[in-house]
């Protein structure tokens, strides 16, 4: 199945998001922490998050986003 690109975010579309490091999205992926993400291959991206589970993982970690994109902020 192919989906369109507004299905997913980069890793630099998800860290302005949450007022996050594109780095500390990919720290978190080398700790399997943050939402599911997908591996494209492609040189520069590299990785996408489906919007589903972006989505799903800010419903499921409110209070624990709130209190990260605080203190990347401070």
């Amino acid at each position: 199945m192919i989906h369109s690109d507004d299905a997913f975010l980069t890793s630099a579309q998800l860290a302005q998001r949450w007022h996050l490091r594109p780095q500390t999205l990919a720290n978190w992926r080398s700790l399997g922490k943050g939402p599911p993400f997908i591996r494209t291959g492609r040189v520069g991206s590299g990785v996408l998050y489906p919007i589903e589970a972006v989505l799903a993982f800010e419903k499921l970690a409110p209070e624990w986003l709130t209190y990260v994109t605080r203190k990347s902020q401070s």
